[in-house]
């Protein structure tokens, strides 16, 4: 495609464009992190992250969140609260995603999806960092949501006080 530039040159430019992202960073009543294993074919490998997909449908980035949590993990989320968002790569795509925090609640088993390999696991925020730390963590937008949640005035909101 052939974009016109701020200094009006014209270039020949290739991005991508993709509807709207939504992770969810999903801490239990007894402070855990909610996390998926998911095979990621770009990577041949299972990766650990957040759960989290496209918007669908005219659907609000909450009522997203919403779905996309319970498909993933089994759990709901209540107390949703934005904590940022960013492109993936602004320099190929327009795509963005919104990251929140919420609260995981009643677990139940997570729904089957056949075109997503993943398995969802509990951890202990206090682990979670300790992996990324030593670099066992590697997905962008997992690590983007705790420095987003350590930055952010939420952080004993979920971390540091009783959920309820």
């Amino acid at each position: 495609m052939f974009f016109k530039l701020p200094n009006n040159k014209i270039y020949d430019y290739y991005f991508v464009r993709g509807n709207p992202v939504i992770a969810i960073l999903g801490i239990t009543i007894n402070k855990d992190v909610v996390l998926v294993k998911q095979y990621r074919p770009a990577t041949g490998k299972f990766m650990t992250d957040i759960p989290g997909g496209e918007t669908e449908g005219g659907e609000s980035s909450k009522q997203t969140a919403k779905r996309e949590f319970l498909e993933e993990t089994g759990y709901e989320i209540t107390k949703l609260r934005k904590l940022t968002t960013f492109y993936f790569d602004s320099g190929r795509s327009d795509k963005y995603s919104t990251i929140y925090v919420g609260q995981a609640i009643n677990k139940k088993e997570p729904l089957e999806n056949k075109n997503e390999q993943l398995k969802r696991f509990e951890i202990s925020y206090h682990k979670l960092l300790k992996a990324i730390k030593l670099g066992e963590i590697t997905e962008p937008t997992l690590r983007l949501a705790i420095l987003s949640l350590e930055l952010s005035q939420f952080k004993e909101e979920y971390l540091n006080k009783n959920l309820k």
